[in-house]
């Protein structure tokens, strides 16, 4: 009878795919909020707050934060290695703008159009099952 360990493999696969598997979950991410973002809602699905009237006068439009593309295409995923990666803006203007829309100014009439917040909360709904099909890409190829 001849023995098998198939258990090194199987650890060296798994480990080679850390880091694709973080970026699955980044990507999945970023398709949600990108597909979300067009029709005015957040990454789990509640809508912003509308454009008050008279911005919607200036942009000529109604939905919230795509007067300028600009600020959804600078959101991003990268690897960091060690089977992390992040979705986030990756400009420093995205950023700031990001950060006035999370949270709101009340005193300029800017209502809260969170981003960030429900991103990493619908990441945290999907990784699972992200990661589930990432592994099992990763062991058929064993």
């Amino acid at each position: 009878m001849q023995e098998f360990n198939l258990i090194p493999r199987v650890q060296a696969s798994l480990a080679a795919a850390e880091d694709d598997i973080a970026m699955d979950i980044a990507d999945a991410i970023h398709q949600q909020v990108d597909d979300n973002w067009q029709s005015g809602q957040d990454a789990q699905g509640a809508p912003w707050a509308p454009n008050a009237p008279s911005t919607i006068r200036a942009k000529g439009g109604s939905t919230p934060l795509v007067d300028s593309e600009e600020t959804r295409e600078d959101m991003g995923t990268a690897s960091v290695g060690g089977g992390v990666a992040r979705y986030g803006p990756t400009t420093e203007r995205a950023g700031k703008l990001l950060a006035i829309h999370e949270h709101g100014v009340p005193e300029k009439n800017i209502p809260a159009r969170p981003v960030i917040g429900p991103a990493a909360d619908y990441g945290e709904d999907v990784a699972g099952r992200v990661a589930a099909r990432s592994l099992a890409r990763a062991l058929k190829q064993l």
